[in-house]
């Protein structure tokens, strides 16, 4: 049934508008013209630098204000940093859309733009189909590009792009009656969360069937009658997203079956192994600045030494850990969180199984329960289990956007902690009053990673420090935090560093990829242009990039994990065998 636009607030606004702004991409629209392929090159090339000014936004403009500084968590909520970032950086590349023509030159520039913005996208979905974790990326980055460019349009023009886009298979959308507002407005009112607590009355819901927004109803956060989803108008636009989602997806899975013929052909093969080699060469560039990948022997503990370095472990650890201390046991997401931590830190399965034993016995769970019913998931972490993959630490990110239930307590303290609460863990660690206020400060507004940042500095930091690790400014990883407040510590008690001996495996978060060089010593230039991937190509081409693919995999492994939450309190044995 198609998307209807029916009763109030429901804007008429042309379909068109918001398809031309923000095309779903169902087909390339400009058969008739011919593109060399340098003209293709250069539009790919311009596209890949839209995605990597994002990025760079996300990772220097706290990306952390995506997740609290909307009324209404979306499916792929954006900081405003970001967005504004995105449509300057179309506008740089000439990718942009014009909103509007003026005349014959005005609507000859419009379809010219139209024509690099869908040339770029299909040369991209081409060169960027071949491996799974090529794909992820591109879906991922071009989610954040559409999303940012419906972010303003009407919710009118969004059910009529939908009712365009997919005309027979469109999702049945009708605003909600003031008969259906006033008999389940006490059930909708329970349901709603934070800010949007009691305001339903004033806000425009639509009856949704529930399996087009399954993102929302496994977060518990519309009301379920009839088969349909009681949606607030905020989420509509997550739909539209949820679409484009799936089309690009399912695009890029027919596309990798198919790319024998362009790969052999004598002008294309080139060019895709040329955009792979720009893809590439951008992508080590942004591993290259992870501290993760040069840990040292000193950086990494054993159990024997976790209690003594519970100080150097950022709030969200922190607060687990006393939590666990105190309980004698944490619910799956928490564990989960807590446990990977630790293994990043340098735990080994074995310490780890006797860690968690330890803590579970003082609550009265037996050696038997515990290897029945919790020591399955954790030797799933060190990828002895289910499908045996090697399980990486959670991201910030990751952390941020995994909001606690009832009775949970994983999350990141600088979101989810009250004011009072987290100014009491700041104390506990030390910090005066006038920076504990400052870093509340900055949590209240919605700069988590960057509060982080701050308790690092302040904690472990001295006034003549002269390391890089002082000029750190924002907190991308929970083990980086650990890493780099051991050597905080070790400088101001003058201790001397080892050489990197080991490796911490990478991780991959909701909105970022991060990656170890597969060489440390290979110097790569992060630049975008046709003369710095060159000499990568042959790499390509040659299946080195395959070696990449199994850090996509990273985020079907972390739903090998995740359990609902109405199975919390169940055994970890029996809900990770259900998840496999």
């Amino acid at each position: 049934m198609k998307a209807s636009v029916t009763g109030a607030g429901a804007a008429v606004v042309p379909a068109e508008a918001a398809a031309e702004l923000a095309p779903m991409y169902l087909c390339y629209r400009f058969n008739g013209l011919s593109l060399s392929v340098e003209e293709l090159e250069v539009y790919a090339l311009a596209r890949l630098r839209v995605f990597k000014a994002a990025h760079l936004a996300r990772m220097g403009g706290s990306a952390a204000s995506a997740a609290g500084a909307q009324h209404v968590v979306s499916e792929l909520v954006i900081p405003d940093v970001v967005v504004s970032t995105i449509r300057k950086a179309e506008r740089d590349e000439k990718l942009a859309i014009p909103r509007e023509s003026r005349g014959a030159a005005g609507e000859n520039e419009k379809l010219e733009a139209m024509m690099r913005d869908e040339a770029s996208h299909f040369i991209l979905r081409l060169a960027l189909a071949k491996t799974q974790e090529m794909r992820k990326w591109l879906i991922h980055r071009e989610c954040e590009l559409f999303s940012a460019r419906v972010r303003h349009v009407s919710t009118g023009a969004v059910l009529q792009a939908l009712q365009k886009a997919c005309p027979s298979d469109a999702p049945r959308i009708r605003p909600c009656t003031d008969a259906e507002l006033r008999q389940f407005g006490a059930a909708m009112d329970c349901v709603a969360k934070g800010v949007q607590r009691g305001k339903h009355q004033h806000a425009t819901h639509y009856r949704v069937a529930f399996d087009h927004v399954l993102h929302l109803v496994g977060r518990r956060q519309v009301f379920l009658s009839g088969g349909d989803a009681f949606v607030p108008e905020p989420y509509i636009h997550d739909i539209l997203v949820g679409q484009f989602r799936a089309r690009l997806s399912s695009a890029l899975n027919v596309i990798s079956r198919a790319l024998y013929g362009a790969e052999t052909h004598p002008a294309m093969g080139p060019l895709l192994n040329l955009v792979r080699a720009h893809w590439l060469v951008n992508e080590r560039a942004q591993s290259k600045q992870d501290r993760r990948n040069d840990a040292t022997q000193d950086d990494l503990i054993d159990l024997s030494q976790l209690e003594d370095s519970v100080n150097r472990m950022p709030l969200c650890m922190q607060a687990l850990h006393y939590k666990l201390k105190e309980t004698h046991h944490l619910r799956h997401q928490a564990r989960l969180q807590l446990g990977l931590f630790l293994k990043g830190c340098g735990l080994s399965m074995d310490e780890s199984l006797k860690f968690w034993r330890m803590e579970f016995e003082k609550n009265g769970v037996t050696s038997d329960k515990f290897e029945k019913e919790y020591a399955y998931s954790i030797r799933h972490h060190y990828g002895k289990e289910g499908k045996r993959k090697n399980l990486s630490p959670y991201g910030c990110m990751n952390i941020i956007n995994r909001r606690p239930g009832p009775g949970e307590f994983h999350g990141c303290p600088y979101r989810e902690f009250g004011e009072e609460r987290l100014l009491g863990l700041l104390r506990t660690n030390g910090l005066p009053e006038g920076v504990s206020r400052e870093i509340a400060q900055k949590s209240k507004e919605s700069h988590f990673q960057l509060a982080c940042a701050l308790t690092l500095k302040h904690q472990h930091g001295s006034e003549n420090a002269s390391s890089p690790e002082h000029e750190l400014t924002f907190i991308e990883h929970p083990n980086e935090y650990f890493i780099v407040a051991g050597r905080m510590e070790r400088e101001r008690l003058g201790i001397a560093m080892e050489p990197p001996l080991v490796s911490i495996e990478p991780t991959q978060s909701i909105g970022m990829t991060d990656r170890a060089e597969p060489s440390p010593s290979a110097e790569v230039e992060p630049s975008l242009h046709a003369p710095a991937a060159h000499d990568a190509i042959a790499e390509t081409s040659s299946g080195k990039t395959d070696a990449y693919e199994h850090h996509g995999d990273t985020m079907e492994s972390e739903r090998d994990e995740r359990q609902p939450a109405d199975r919390q309190d169940r055994s970890d044995s029996a809900a990770m065998q259900e998840d496999e």
